[in-house]
């Protein structure tokens, strides 16, 4: 937590005003509750400032949160800047990633509005948009959405470490494996024959 130019370490259950940068380090990753009932997960190595001047206004200045928004029927919309562009949002499941050059939005669950200087896009649940810092916007479908938001999962079930991906995954993936082996396969498998009665 950033406040007045000194990080101050956060406490479980804290309160913070706006216009606060909440930063987690190389080993960290944090849950964060918002008034307005949105949880935000910090992944390691994100900084975001809480913008008091935009009613519901973040910025993500780098790394990667992952956010479920509370839908209010009467607000302003959540909107997420960053270097390459900005995430509007009504309600709904994503994941955001920040970089310099760059930034990619996850669509879990809902529509998100992807706006940089070439445009505006909407990007779907299913979906993942890419928004240059120098150029447009590409929205394309998602692959591996589980995979993808397996380190949102901060408590550990009992038994696994954390390199280990949970036992149920809960956001509609497939994996297989072929007779004899251990591992899911990184590369899809084709499907040789089926028949339908």
């Amino acid at each position: 937590l950033e406040a007045e130019s000194e990080w101050t370490p956060l406490a479980e259950g804290a309160t913070f005003s706006e216009n606060t940068v909440l930063r987690t380090d190389d080993h960290t990753r944090a849950r964060v509750l918002l008034s307005d009932g949105s949880t935000l997960v910090l992944n390691r190595g994100t900084e975001l400032r809480l913008d008091a001047a935009t009613p519901r206004g973040m910025r993500l200045l780098r790394g990667e949160l992952f956010a479920e928004i509370a839908h209010l029927e009467s607000g302003p919309r959540v909107e997420i800047g960053t270097a390459a562009g900005t995430v509007e949002v009504v309600g709904t499941k994503f994941s955001l990633v920040a970089r310099e050059e760059a930034t990619e939005v996850l669509v879990v669950r809902g529509e998100v509005s992807a706006r940089s200087s070439s445009g505006t896009m909407p990007v779907h649940a299913g979906e993942q948009g890419y928004l240059a810092k120098v150029g447009g916007i590409a929205v394309s479908p998602a692959v591996g959405i589980a995979d993808a938001l397996a380190w949102t999962e901060l408590g550990e079930q009992q038994g696994q470490t954390e390199r280990e991906p949970p036992s149920l995954r809960g956001v509609g993936e497939l994996r297989a494996r072929r007779p004899g082996e251990r591992e899911d396969r990184d590369r899809a498998l084709a499907i040789t024959t089926h028949h339908v009665n």
